[in-house]
């Protein structure tokens, strides 16, 4: 089946790597921006572009429609208003599910964060987004569709592929990652089915980079999901 892909924060710092490689493995690209001129001035012709934001569009359904693989790197930065992090984050990422046309196999594949399991998180922004990212992951976990959850560390604007990129379950680790190489993850993501399922977090450390994702993926353990 050829793939197709749709993102949303595309034009955001880690989203715009997202597309990004996408474009380079030849990969139809459909994006959700609320300043298309932004993005095509970002991407040119080589994506397709939905005008639209995730709060105030009724449904997603022309950005899901058909598409094999959703990357959802977006998130709000405000805890007021109707931009606030519970309406972006988490009704958000409700919104894009509940679009997917029924029947339609598509591998989500999430970027979160670390600390949200965590009950009294080093550090946190006032409106709890750490809060709203663990529902939208809780939201992912309990639908229909397969998924990939990425729980980076400090992100970064290093270039990437310099470092090797490590991943832990748990929620216990600490470490920065260049946003380069989270999209580098989760684009590796749609090429193994050992990845879906799986919940974890990434870092960058000083080593060998990674040769085999399969491996990379695979020993991780899928969630247990309680009802």
């Amino acid at each position: 089946m050829e793939k197709i892909a749709a993102v949303m924060g595309a034009t955001g710092k880690t989203g715009k790597h997202i597309v990004q490689k996408l474009i380079e493995k030849n990969i139809p690209v459909r994006v959700l921006s609320r300043n298309p001129s932004k993005a095509k001035k970002m991407f040119g012709n080589n994506v397709q572009i939905i005008e639209g934001d995730l709060v105030q569009v009724k449904d997603l359904k022309e950005l899901v429609r058909s598409v094999t693989h959703l990357f959802a790197a977006h998130g709000a930065d405000n805890e007021l208003g109707e931009d606030r992090y519970e309406l972006v984050d988490f009704e958000g990422m409700k919104k894009a599910l509940k679009s997917v046309p029924n029947g339609q196999t598509t591998h989500v594949i999430y970027m979160s964060s670390i600390y949200v399991e965590r009950k009294n998180p080093p550090y946190n922004f006032p409106g709890n987004p750490l809060y709203w990212k663990r529902k939208a992951e809780q939201s992912i976990q309990k639908s229909v569709h397969a998924y990939t959850i990425v729980r980076p560390g400090w992100l970064n604007n290093d270039k990437g592929g310099k470092l090797r990129i490590v991943a832990e379950q748990g929620d216990q680790g600490d470490g920065k990652i260049s946003r380069e190489d989270v999209a580098a993850v989760m684009l590796q993501a749609m090429n193994f089915e050992s990845a879906k399922g799986k919940t974890f977090e990434v870092y960058n450390v000083a080593g060998a980079l990674v040769k085999n994702w399969n491996n990379f993926f695979s020993r991780l353990e899928r969630a247990v999901i309680l009802s």
